[in-house]
């Protein structure tokens, strides 16, 4: 949790005591803006569950599903789910190998998973915000005006990183040489960016939203 406040005063006799005693101020010279507050709150709950198999210790599974929810997110989603696998084969343990004596230990191995991300959001970007803008005189007396400053995006939601990856991990010649290699596939979706929309209909010429993908791969 993030929470602040602030004051000015104005129309000292002098700068003795500074920010130090602010009632010294004439408060009759108080301006809009000369005080604010703050509340910031961000939270995150997951649940993780996870199965791991193995049949004649030569074929290997691990399945993980993950819930998360985070208050950063529009109204319309705020959970996302996030499902990952991965297989792998001792192949040095089949029968076919027992009698070769290159490889003292050879995998082969696979996964796939999606997880999320809410970094580049700030805790209010889903929501819309109005702040005061200046004041005017009207009936005699100031009034403060107030306009809207951030669009709401009520489908907001996490941007998803999506990994494809095949492996083979090695050891030969008695250990003396080990190694691996590996070829991968990453692809983000629903990427966080803000981008300009247009006026009207959006009161602010910016939102926050879910858009385009990027690739990379080895």
């Amino acid at each position: 949790m993030d929470s602040g406040s602030g004051s000015a005063a104005r129309g000292f006799v002098n700068d003795l005591a500074t920010y130090n005693s602010l009632g010294l101020g004439d408060f009759s010279k108080v301006q809009a803006g000369d005080y604010s507050s703050y509340r910031n709150q961000r939270r995150t709950v997951s649940v993780l569950g996870r199965i791991n198999y193995s049949f004649l210790d030569r074929y290997l599974l691990t399945a993980n599903f993950r819930r998360d929810g985070a208050t950063v997110f529009g109204a319309n989603h705020k959970w996302g789910n996030f499902p990952s696998a991965s297989l792998a084969w001792k192949i040095d343990q089949e029968p076919f190998m027992k009698n070769q004596k290159l490889f003292s230990a050879l995998k082969l191995r696979g996964g796939f998973g999606i997880t999320g991300n809410q970094q580049p959001l700030g805790v209010l970007q889903s929501l819309q915000i109005v702040q005061g803008s200046g004041t005017v005189y009207f009936a005699g007396n100031v009034q403060t005006n107030f306009r809207t400053t951030q669009n709401s995006n009520a489908d907001l939601e996490w941007e998803q990183k999506k990994s494809i990856n095949i492996g083979l991990d090695f050891t030969m010649l008695k250990g003396r040489l080990s190694g691996s290699f590996d070829v991968f596939k990453n692809t983000t979706d629903k990427l966080l960016y803000g981008y300009t929309v247009p006026q009207p209909p959006f009161p602010t010429g910016s939102i926050q939203a879910n858009v385009g993908s990027i690739q990379g791969g080895h």
